[in-house]
């Protein structure tokens, strides 16, 4: 059974799982503002904004009580970026991926609590994520 996310439970006590409320309470932590969303088929999504990023949070993999194994964050950004530096980015990692479409360039980056990660741990992806937003 996935161990679940509580506001009572220490910061550094691993966790399997997250759920939509809980993302978004550890991104209005980071200073974001967020927006609770659910797609026509009912899946959840968190839209998350701070001066230079505009992103969303996808949740994968549905366990009890709405929560979820898998978080991606990911960043639709206008402009294609040059295949070398896209690669060049890439090589650095496994994470996070950048992706290039005909006009635009998409970065991703997975937080797979499957694996059991703190909530430090989980902030520190969401820190991560900005951080690389807001260098490129």
């Amino acid at each position: 059974m996935a161990k679940k996310d509580s506001d009572e439970k220490p910061s550094d006590e691993v966790i399997h799982s997250l759920s939509v409320p809980k993302m978004a309470r550890l991104l209005e932590k980071a200073g974001f503002v967020v927006q609770v969303l659910r797609s026509e088929d009912g899946k959840p999504a968190v839209r998350f904004m701070k001066l230079g990023v505009d992103a969303m949070a996808l949740f994968f993999g549905a366990v009890e009580a709405d929560h979820y194994p898998i978080v991606v964050l990911n960043a639709l950004l206008t402009g294609v970026m040059p295949a070398e530096r896209i690669n060049a980015l890439n090589s650095r990692g496994i994470l996070p991926k950048i992706y290039g479409t005909d006009s635009n360039t998409m970065v991703e980056l997975c937080i797979p609590l499957e694996a059991g990660l703190t909530g430090e741990a989980v902030a520190y992806y969401i820190r991560a994520f900005e951080v690389l937003l807001n260098n490129l």
